[in-house]
């Protein structure tokens, strides 16, 4: 995503949160509600919601979910770049797969 896209989302959340009056959560719901009903929209021709659905509850969330391994494994590539890996933050990692990949790092695999 692009940084200027990324920008104009915080600015919307804020918009929810001030103007709207929203909840910390609440704007960010309203915000993913409101660009469903932009693609409703764009895909209303097709007659059924089934393929927006699909997309969103799939491909949308397996999308942030790799995006956010992605990030703790460069984490994780960052203090390798460390003389000494800190022991004390291997509960910090929240997938499977980095905490894997952590104690591979420590192990020297």
């Amino acid at each position: 995503m692009s940084k200027k896209a990324k920008a104009l989302l915080k600015q919307a959340i804020a918009l929810y949160l001030n103007e709207d009056g929203a909840s910390d959560y609440g704007a960010y719901r309203d915000a993913i509600t409101d660009v469903l009903h932009l693609a409703y929209e764009k895909f209303k021709p097709m007659k059924s919601l089934q393929p927006l659905q699909a997309f969103t509850q799939g491909s949308a969330w397996e999308a942030f979910q790799e995006e956010l391994e992605q990030k703790e494994h460069d984490e994780i590539n960052r203090l390798h770049q460390q003389k000494k890996l800190p022991l004390h933050i291997h509960k910090k990692w929240f997938f499977p797969t980095s905490k894997l990949y952590f104690d591979q790092l420590l192990k020297g695999e």
